[in-house]
């Protein structure tokens, strides 16, 4: 558990941030096309998610410790999860459309 959570913390703190930067400096001085940038526009379902996994995250590795019940809550997590992002319908964004 403490590797996963280290490994999120680098991802959140160093990688993504590298990335942002990186697009803004390929496309410095053009127009912001969806799909060619990196602009930290997620869809609705992808920050429910995030924020649901923060929290079950924080619920399991509170104690230091860990058991079936546990285990079978992750487990059930991300059948929920994968079910949801296949079933998900098209289109559900928590921004408006970028136009050029």
């Amino acid at each position: 558990m403490e590797i996963g959570s280290a490994y999120a913390v680098q991802v959140t703190l160093l990688q993504i941030p590298a990335l942002v930067a990186f697009s803004v400096w390929y496309n410095w001085g053009q127009v912001a096309i969806p799909g060619h940038s990196f602009l930290l526009l997620f869809p609705t379902w992808d920050v429910i998610t995030a924020v649901f996994s923060v929290f079950l995250l924080t619920y399991i590795y509170i104690e230091g410790k860990s058991n079936y019940f546990k285990g079978s809550i992750l487990t059930f997590a991300y059948v929920v999860f994968i079910a949801s992002f296949y079933f998900e319908p098209p289109g559900l964004v928590l921004h408006p459309e970028v136009h050029p």
